[in-house]
């Protein structure tokens, strides 16, 4: 057997390569962060079918903020989870008028919204977000199962946040 001697350059980029990979192997395996599959189109175009993600886990401590995706025990299936946006948190008024939303009495500019779902279709809605909740919406407002559907999603059915799709390759990225 012939063995060729490891350089320090060799040596570096290897550990720079291995080092994180294990951390991300080891947070996997022990619950920090889960990985998923999107199966429905509620989140388009954030997140497609198909599209795998990465969840990091949250403690009873979490505060969401506005903006952020979770993920979530579905309040109409114990054994569903549904990922969504969060527009409200606790005493935040929640409106919608003529379809478009507002949160405490601004009106909200969307970027991650599609063209196609720049107006809400329903009735004009007000909510006042209860203590110890999140008012959560999907991306793909017009076909989504969210709190327009069921109220508010109580923080304790709140299972973390996504970080990033990791899969297909030229959707890699962080989720904002």
């Amino acid at each position: 057997m012939k063995l060729k001697r490891v350089t320090w350059l060799r040596f570096t980029v290897g550990m720079i390569v291995f080092i994180p990979l294990m951390g991300l192997l080891i947070a996997l395996q022990v619950g920090w962060l889960k990985n998923y599959q999107v199966t429905s189109s509620s989140m388009k175009p954030t997140l497609m079918i198909g599209d795998r993600v990465i969840m990091d886990s949250v403690g009873k401590d979490y505060q969401p903020e506005r903006g952020e995706v979770i993920i979530f025990i579905s309040p109409d299936r114990q054994d569903e989870l549904l990922a969504k946006r969060v527009i409200g948190i606790s005493g935040d008024l929640i409106q919608i008028k003529n379809g478009f939303l507002f949160l405490n009495g601004e009106e909200q500019v969307e970027m991650y919204r599609s063209m196609e779902n720049a107006k809400i279709n329903v009735e004009d809605t007000t909510v006042i977000v209860e203590p110890d909740e999140v008012f959560v919406l999907g991306d793909n407002r017009n076909f989504s199962f969210d709190s327009l559907n069921f109220g508010g999603v109580a923080m304790w059915r709140i299972q973390g946040k996504l970080k990033m799709i990791y899969w297909p390759a030229h959707r890699m990225g962080g989720i904002h």
